[in-house]
């Protein structure tokens, strides 16, 4: 099953960011909904791994 996992900070992120509920992200992020807003959500929450992913990689240069 496809799922985009990511800490609920990240998830509160997206709620803010978007203006939306909990209910919606998950159903975004577990790939039930395929809407444009679903779509945006997913793009977003890789950013948010994305960038999390840099400061990692800094810390180990």
């Amino acid at each position: 099953m496809k799922e985009i996992l990511i800490p609920n900070e990240f998830k509160n992120k997206i709620i803010k960011e978007f203006k939306s509920n909990r209910p919606s992200v998950r159903s975004a992020l577990k790939f039930f909904s395929n809407s444009d807003t679903a779509k945006a959500m997913r793009k977003r929450a890789k950013e948010l791994l994305q960038e999390e992913l840099k400061k990692i990689s800094e810390f180990e240069d």
